[in-house]
């Protein structure tokens, strides 16, 4: 991963880019995560006004709360294992920085 760097700086650099992405999607998937949240308290909020203004029934509302709890289930799980994938790569990428950095360091 890092190892085709011989220059500290040039390691540090590449490092401190890739350490920078990875920070940028966790950042890109927690704003997912609020977004689909606000999405789903308004779909919550018009389920609340179809059955008090339209009479929708309670069998019905019922069933698509559980929808929209279901789906917004199944979006977190997905989210938290990207970012569990993402966690492991920035722990990875660190020990591979350290490794290459030190054995730059030893070459000195």
């Amino acid at each position: 991963m890092l190892s085709e760097y011989k220059q500290l700086n040039e390691l540090e650099d590449v490092y401190d880019a890739e350490k920078k992405q990875v920070d940028q999607a966790l950042q890109k998937l927690n704003e997912l995560r609020h977004r689909i949240r606000r999405e789903n308290e308004q779909s919550y909020d018009l389920l609340i006004h179809l059955k008090e203004k339209m009479n929708y029934s309670n069998e019905a509302s019922g069933r698509m709360l559980n929808n929209i709890e279901e789906y917004e289930h199944e979006v977190n799980q997905q989210l938290r294992q990207n970012e569990i994938k993402l966690e492991n790569y920035k722990d990875e990428l660190r020990k591979e920085y350290l490794k290459q950095s030190e054995q730059i360091e030893d070459g000195d």
